[in-house]
């Protein structure tokens, strides 16, 4: 009887073994990542050379694909601003956003952790309340603005600061019978 129990722990300690965090290994797997601004819609999301793709039952703002560990970048996203999986007259485009290579969250506070190359005692005196949120940044932003005012103005000063060394001002998304159109279209 000791022998079959044995056995039987050995067996499920193998199973679960398989299950660990890691999602990917050295010659990829598939991998998922939250982009959160506002949850961002309708982005094309890059784990190196890979295109993940929008993930939406598992909820907003969800990518998931095959790939190796890198930095993850999104570029031509939209802020979901009133969740409703969709991007709606008037809600903003995202930053490009990054991430770097293993985290599970792309958001304002990553990108900037890649821009100060990962200056952990920088970041700390840029967003304190973060910090103290999770110190590695690591974290989806709605849930713990959500929870925190102080988390919500930090990514909101980081996310405006993106959009303006990006483009210069914070460009307005704009649809016209169901299409995406810029400003320079509407003259």
């Amino acid at each position: 009887m000791k022998q079959q129990n044995f056995v039987l722990t050995a067996g499920v300690l193998f199973v679960l073994a398989g299950c660990g965090s890691s999602s990917t290994s050295s010659s990829g797997g598939l991998i998922g990542v939250r982009v959160s601004d506002a949850y961002v819609v309708n982005a094309q999301v890059k784990v190196g050379a890979a295109l993940l793709t929008e993930a939406s039952s598992q909820g907003a703002g969800y990518y998931t694909g095959y790939a190796t560990h890198d930095i993850v970048e999104v570029s031509e996203g939209v802020n979901d601003m009133n969740q409703n999986g969709i991007p709606d007259e008037g809600e903003p485009f995202t930053p490009i956003l990054n991430a770097p290579s293993g985290y599970h969250n792309v958001t304002p506070f990553t990108t900037v952790l890649i821009e100060t190359d990962s200056n952990f005692t920088k970041m700390n005196q840029l967003y304190p309340h973060a910090s103290v949120y999770r110190s590695d940044f690591d974290f989806d932003v709605v849930v713990a603005s959500q929870n925190s005012l102080e988390i919500s103005k930090e990514n909101s000063k980081a996310a405006i600061e993106l959009s303006y060394e990006q483009a210069g001002y914070a460009p307005q998304l704009r649809i016209i019978n169901g299409s995406e159109v810029s400003d320079e279209d509407q003259t």
